[in-house]
């Protein structure tokens, strides 16, 4: 054999080797991953295996003893299934990710550790991720039109990207330090520690709110041409940085409502060329020229500067915004010809008690 014909043999030979074997769950023997209850002969456990969870039977299963795989899949058709075990039962996600092509909210209850970059996909039906995440250095994107819901703690110095229209929900106790990029669908999060530890940058067409109570999130904020809604829960963030025209949406309905919430950032800057649009703020604006907030305030803790108050929209108001640095509190610029109607108004009213003043005197 040729030295050239022996390269390509070796060649094939080894990509064989790492082609992943897929390995179908039929649960026949048992609710472990172990034993006889595969279709496709008993899993690796190498890094090389697509696991496919199919059907309805023993839906509640373990991957006991800790497993290392390709990708987790659950097929077309596949009914509910809930994978949970004990803290050691560690599972090892390479780069081929998770898929839920089921219509079935699907559960996975176990620590799991990525050793790749990789997609999570919530393309039919939902996930439900309970058990702790560490990212290590990798950058994890949740995908999908439905929602993905991951209530554990998320560890590493890595990342997420949200992705695709569903919404993902996060909840844990997480010190991740890669921050969050949320390219479309919505991002909830749902603790004061859901964010992680790094920047949260909103994206063109993307979403955020908070949920449950009032929230105090230390991260900074970018808003790159995407939307922080107010939902009627005070939230507090840390510096925010508006680089392409963005929103901040309030309650949109047409009158007050009982609960006041309020939206603060530790500073503000809004770039050159963007504009922060504030949506369905409710205010009214006094003879005197000032306007007075009746719903939800939106705050800065820190006097933003003419530069940035200057690109601020309350929309149905005159462009720009005051900032009060008593309350700390933005609100939209009065309309010019209002004002000055109302300054008019004043001086002549003075000049009128002036004249009576002076006119009664002299009959006295």
């Amino acid at each position: 054999m040729s030295k050239f014909l022996s390269v390509i043999v070796g060649s094939a030979l080894m990509v064989t080797s790492i082609q992943a074997d897929i390995f179908t769950w039929n649960g026949l023997t048992s609710k472990n991953w172990t034993g006889n209850n595969w279709t496709g002969g008993t899993p690796n456990n190498d890094g090389t295996d697509d696991i496919h969870m199919g059907g309805t039977y023993r839906l509640n299963n373990r991957a006991n003893g800790g497993w290392d795989i390709n990708s987790l899949t659950f097929d077309s058709g596949a009914g509910p299934f809930i994978i949970s075990g004990f803290s050691a039962d560690e599972i090892m996600l390479e780069a081929g990710g998770i898929t839920n092509n089921s219509t079935s909210l699907q559960t996975v209850n176990q620590p799991l550790l990525l050793n790749a970059s990789q997609t999570w996909r919530a393309a039919a039906g939902g996930l439900n991720l309970g058990g702790t995440l560490n990212l290590y250095n990798y950058t994890l994107t949740l995908d999908g039109a439905r929602d993905t819901i991951e209530g554990g703690a998320i560890s590493g110095n890595g990342g997420l990207v949200k992705a695709g229209t569903g919404t993902l929900t996060l909840s844990g106790n997480n010190v991740f330090a890669g921050g969050i990029s949320v390219n479309a669908g919505t991002l909830v999060a749902s603790s004061d520690t859901a964010l992680g530890q790094g920047t949260v940058t909103i994206n063109g067409g993307a979403h955020f709110q908070s949920a449950g109570s009032s929230r105090t999130f230390a991260n900074n904020i970018t808003l790159n041409g995407g939307d922080i809604i107010g939902n009627d829960l005070s939230q507090r963030f840390g510096r925010t940085l508006v680089t392409s025209t963005s929103t901040i949406t309030f309650d949109a309905d047409p009158a007050p409502d009982v609960i006041h919430a309020t939206t603060q950032f530790a500073s503000l800057d809004i770039a050159p060329g963007a504009t922060l649009e504030i949506v369905g703020w409710l205010g009214i604006e006094l003879s005197d020229g000032r306007i007075l907030s009746l719903d939800d305030r939106l705050l800065v803790a820190t006097d933003p500067g003419a530069a940035t108050l200057s690109l601020i929209d309350f929309v149905g108001f005159a462009n720009g915004a005051r900032w009060n640095p008593s309350t700390y509190e933005l609100t939209p610029v009065p309309e010019p010809t209002l004002a000055a109607l109302v300054g008019v108004g004043l001086v002549v009213f003075a000049l009128s008690s002036r004249r009576s003043r002076a006119f009664g005197s002299r009959i006295s």
